[in-house]
């Protein structure tokens, strides 16, 4: 995936505000767009972090949930990429953004494909284990409590 300034709006914000401290985004920038998947994935979760930060709307002028919202989607699509070319990490953000709907709707059989990837690419641990256990909760109430049509 070729990392490009408009697929980040959180990132245009903050280069717009061009406020000291944020030289270390503008360099993570530079490193994903010239980078490999290492350099991407980091990029990515960094923003996702920042854009998840509790008071983030206090703390940065003119950010809106519609511009969380956009940058969650353009995150996702860098672990997609990223988990799509043998990248543990990425696959397992895949899998996390997929069980809380996070960048995406929820979905649970794309969240366990996205686990059994991370899992094959080395990335089994406590935490795809405790993810996996999370889906098959999620997917339990769903299917034990189905949404009620209106009506």
């Amino acid at each position: 995936m070729k990392i490009e300034e408009k697929d980040f709006p959180f990132y245009q914000l903050l280069v717009a505000l061009n406020r000291p401290g944020f030289e270390n985004i503008k360099r993570d920038f530079e490193k994903a767009r010239a980078g490999g998947d290492d350099e991407q994935y980091r990029f990515a979760l960094g923003l996702y972090s920042a854009v998840n930060t509790p008071g983030i709307e206090d703390a940065v002028p003119n950010f809106t949930n519609d511009l969380r919202q956009q940058t969650l989607a353009s995150c996702l699509a860098v672990f997609d990429d990223v988990g799509g070319r043998g990248h543990a990490n990425g696959a397992f953000m895949s899998a996390y953004c997929r069980t809380w709907g996070v960048g995406c709707a929820i979905d649970i059989a794309g969240a366990r494909n996205w686990i059994d990837r991370a899992e094959m690419l080395g990335g089994a641990n406590d935490n795809t284990e405790h993810l996996r256990e999370q889906v098959s909760r999620k997917f339990f109430c769903r299917t034990a409590h189905p949404p009620k049509s209106a009506g």
